[in-house]
């Protein structure tokens, strides 16, 4: 029997490895894969449809409705009946909630995948998800840590935690070397840099990456540089603060890079920073460690799921501590070059073993297959 599943994203741009690498694991394994997105996605084609797989927009606007639209889950259960679909999986607490209905007038199981910590950060939320759980077949939680928070919310039957797996062979580019990186993006080629790459938000906590770095740079390391990669709200105000600490010269901002261009911006920096004080499982910290960086970053329980309680696969700090942050950046400066490359060596070999993204596929089809034959046996 083709087994039909429906991948509900918000758009084009929530688009990540992690959904690629499910999307083209079901299709080897004789599923038949459909990616349905609630909106378009500005200047963004689905890389999905470009490779050849189904794909439906439910609105051809590029704006988000904040609300529920009714006119929206009528559309979604056309799609579920007519194409005969056997399980949805969604992402997103707001695209649950049409999963969710949809399930209960259908009877098609939904598997929802939480990401964060903070899906059920208000009331609304809460009494929403309460009243949908008993419609969801499984859901999936990306770290521990996220289990969690929802188990503290309520008790929840069926959760299972599979992490955020990657393809650590992504990350190995040998056709390019250091100075080479560093010459696209214009860095400077003698340098130390220390890289981070996220959407400039508050829950990333650039500002005291950046304070931290200006404590260390007050120190008298003119070598040291900061590249920051990615754009978001904050940006404005990250810039006027590294004005006004008299770091412009030292701080590089970068913008905004395609996800194909990340392997290689990694190998112009030499040490990966990520001082985020809320995760759900950091793909970003996962990159760099499969590049073979050393990182550093702080006790964001996700993150120490990564890197150890005691830190053994990378360097933590103090979640918000600018003093903290400064000291790692100081230790790793004064590392001589074999001592560097042996901790992006063991951070490279934890990913393998244990976020590889081999792993994290077998555990989500197990579930694809568990759910669509808890339906059948029911008919």
């Amino acid at each position: 029997m083709l087994k039909r599943t429906l991948y509900i994203l918000d758009d084009p741009s929530r688009e990540k490895h992690v959904h690629e690498y499910v999307i083209e694991g079901l299709k080897e394994r004789g599923f038949f894969p459909i990616i349905l997105y609630f909106w378009k996605a500005h200047n963004r084609v689905s890389t999905y449809e470009d490779k050849g797989f189904l794909t439906i927009y439910l609105s051809s606007s590029t704006k988000r409705n904040r609300g529920f639209n009714p006119w929206f889950l009528w559309k979604l259960l056309f799609i579920v009946r007519s194409l005969k679909i056997n399980v949805m999986h969604v992402q997103r607490h707001r695209l649950m909630q049409y999963g969710a209905l949809a399930s209960w007038i259908t009877g098609v199981p939904l598997i929802y995948t939480v990401r964060s910590t903070n899906i059920l950060r208000n009331r609304k939320r809460k009494i929403v998800f309460r009243m949908l759980i008993n419609n969801i077949s499984r859901i999936i939680c990306v770290s521990e840590d996220v289990a969690r928070s929802l188990q503290e919310s309520m008790e929840l039957p069926h959760i299972e935690i599979i992490y955020n797996g990657i393809n650590t062979k992504d990350y190995n580019v040998p056709s390019v070397n250091k100075e080479q990186a560093r010459g696209k993006y214009h860095l400077p080629k003698s340098g130390f840099i220390y890289g981070i790459v996220a959407r400039l938000k508050k829950a990333k906590d650039h500002p005291t990456l950046i304070r931290a770095f200006a404590t260390f740079c007050h120190l008298n390391n003119p070598n040291a540089y900061l590249a920051i990669v990615g754009d978001g709200p904050k940006e404005k105000a990250l810039k006027q603060l590294v004005n006004e600490l008299g770091i412009n010269e030292k701080v590089l901002f970068l913008g905004r890079i395609e996800p194909n261009e990340v392997p290689i911006i990694l190998k112009a920096f030499d040490v990966f920073v990520h001082p985020s004080f809320r995760e759900g499982m950091p793909m970003a910290v996962l990159e760099a460690m499969s590049a073979g960086l050393p990182v550093i970053s702080n006790e964001c329980p996700p993150i120490k799921e990564i890197l150890g309680p005691n830190g053994e696969y990378g360097i933590i700090c103090k979640s918000g501590d600018v003093q903290s942050m400064a000291d790692a950046l100081e230790k790793v400066y004064y590392m001589n070059n074999s001592k560097l490359s042996e901790l992006g060596k063991v951070g490279r070999k934890r990913v393998i073993d244990s976020f590889s993204k081999e792993q994290m596929v077998e555990k989500t089809i197990k579930i694809y297959d568990e759910v669509i034959k808890s339906t059948e046996n029911l008919e």
